[in-house]
């Protein structure tokens, strides 16, 4: 089965002093941090040879320049926990990110068999976030609840858009830089 998604890097700027040790602490998969653009999607593996062409092109006319970014509030809905899936994101008000993802939305329409069919929702209701921690059952989410600090600011900058290409077993980046 071929897969893909499109996400961001980030590049902290500035971030609290606890952000790294509470992430190592309550995470059990270690990831970088992105902002997820589009959701995991199943294509043959001959389209993938398209949808870069089609990011290819759009990223070819410099649109988008980098994003400054500030998450500076906590998202944390229990929903998911009873199935071991509760995360804690910091979410950010930015109309750049919404336009940019709301372009490429429509580059990709076409690509819809999402992998997980609630991953369509997230991208019509679209709120740019960082996972701070995720894969949280019950008792690890009220735990790591508890334990969050008051000052979540946590400034960054989009530098590059990355399509993730998973064949099989096989992951692929490639990448697009914002300048």
């Amino acid at each position: 089965m071929t897969t893909f998604a499109v996400y961001t890097n980030i590049v902290f700027v500035d971030k609290p002093d606890w952000l790294d040790e509470f992430k190592e602490r309550y995470n059990q998969i270690k990831y970088k941090d992105h902002v997820t653009l589009i959701q995991k999607r199943r294509v043959a593996e001959g389209d993938i040879d398209e949808v870069k062409a089609k990011l290819n092109i759009f990223f070819s006319q410099n649109l988008f320049k980098q994003i400054q970014v500030t998450f500076n509030s906590l998202d944390t809905d229990p929903t998911g926990v009873e199935v071991g899936d509760g995360c804690i994101m910091a979410v950010a008000k930015n109309s750049s990110i919404v336009d940019l993802q709301n372009v490429l939305r429509k580059i990709l329409v076409k690509y819809n068999d999402y992998v997980m069919p609630r991953s369509e929702m997230y991208e019509k209701d679209f709120r740019p976030h960082i996972t701070i921690v995720d894969n949280l059952n019950k008792e690890r989410f009220e735990l790591a609840k508890s334990n969050l600090k008051a000052d979540v600011v946590i400034k960054g900058i989009i530098t590059e858009v990355i399509l993730g290409v998973t064949y099989d077993d096989k992951k692929k980046e490639f990448s697009y830089r914002l300048t």
